[in-house]
């Protein structure tokens, strides 16, 4: 399960089940997570789910040139409309608005060696390969 805590007086309370919907998810393929008011979670199929207030909402990836097929990062940010999603298998990264729309893509090699990928502002990503850090300006 995820779970969240409340906080009062100071002190968390005991852990409270967020995920009220949990079909079609197996905890042992999340491969990312990304939290923007929404929780979006990745797996090493390729997929991406949407849970709003612990509900899974319905979401699919829209005019993409090609499927993710394997294991895929997410990030995001409150003040973004994009998700940004790291695809090293296919050395790329695909920009999408949070109702899934198809933005842009960008290729490099030096993308499959990609470990994780964190949403800086909104025009700007970091694709984080071992001791290297890459800044890409959207």
């Amino acid at each position: 399960n995820i779970y969240r805590y409340l906080l009062k007086d100071g002190e968390l309370s005991e852990p409270i089940g967020w995920l009220v919907d949990k079909q079609d998810l197996d905890f042992s393929t999340i491969e990312s997570i990304a939290i923007d008011g929404d929780m979006w979670i990745t797996d090493k199929d390729g997929n991406i789910f949407k849970y709003t207030q612990g509900k899974k909402q319905e979401f699919s990836v829209k005019n993409i040139s090609e499927e993710f097929n394997g294991p895929i990062k997410i990030a995001t940010s409150e003040e973004s409309e994009y998700l940004y999603i790291l695809d090293k298998n296919n050395q790329k990264v695909t920009v999408l608005q949070k109702d899934g729309e198809f933005v842009k893509e960008i290729i490099s090699e030096s993308l499959a060696s990609g470990e994780n990928i964190v949403a800086l502002r909104e025009n700007e990503i970091l694709i984080i390969s071992g001791s290297l850090i890459y800044k890409i300006m959207l």
